[in-house]
């Protein structure tokens, strides 16, 4: 094929305004690219609500209105350790009669006492609750260090109800296996 040397410059001409375009195309690609990263880090934040922080939003505390209760039993074997008895007022946790746990066993202390009953203390102080009777409190019944069981005093908000049950599920469990 031949090509006259007219039409040689207007293929020049058309390859750099294709590769001008290219360039412009690539950089605001880039750019869309880099605004898209920012929104979704905006989204990621704005969308993302701590548990506690949940707690701060809430203006009446909504009990449970009637009494039941719930085997906790163990997750590796499903063992019956406990039954938890829900009442609007407490969570009482009695420990069965052949489940032998001392209180000092992890993680009962660093992780269900410190962690979870503390951080729910200290939510319910920025909650502006100031007296004992408006605060979560938690009263451990041992025998000579044996875990009896466990009562768990205006819990306030019936969404803790699944955070403690849970929580003691898991903490009981574990302190089975660690015992053995």
């Amino acid at each position: 094929m031949y090509f006259t040397e007219e039409q040689i410059n207007d293929l020049f001409k058309l390859k750099d305004m294709l590769a001008l375009k290219l360039e412009k195309n690539m950089n605001e690609n880039k750019l869309l690219e880099k605004n898209l990263k920012v929104i979704n880090m905006i989204i990621k934040e704005g969308s993302f609500t701590k548990a506690s922080s949940l707690a701060k939003h809430v203006d009446k505390y909504e009990k449970p209105t009637s009494s039941y209760s719930v085997q906790i039993n163990s997750s590796k074997n499903g063992m019956l350790i406990a039954n938890a008895h829900i009442t609007s007022d407490k969570i009482s946790i009695v420990l069965e009669k052949n489940v032998s746990l001392d209180v000092n066993v992890p993680p009962f202390q660093s992780f269900f006492i410190n962690r979870i009953i503390a951080g729910m203390k200290k939510v319910d102080i920025q909650n502006g609750a100031n007296r004992e009777n408006e605060m979560i409190n938690c009263e451990v019944i041992d025998d000579k260090s044996i875990l009896k069981s466990i009562i768990i005093k205006n819990y306030n908000i019936k969404e803790r109800v699944n955070e403690i049950i849970n929580t003691i599920t898991w903490s009981l469990s574990r302190m089975l296996e660690n015992s053995n």
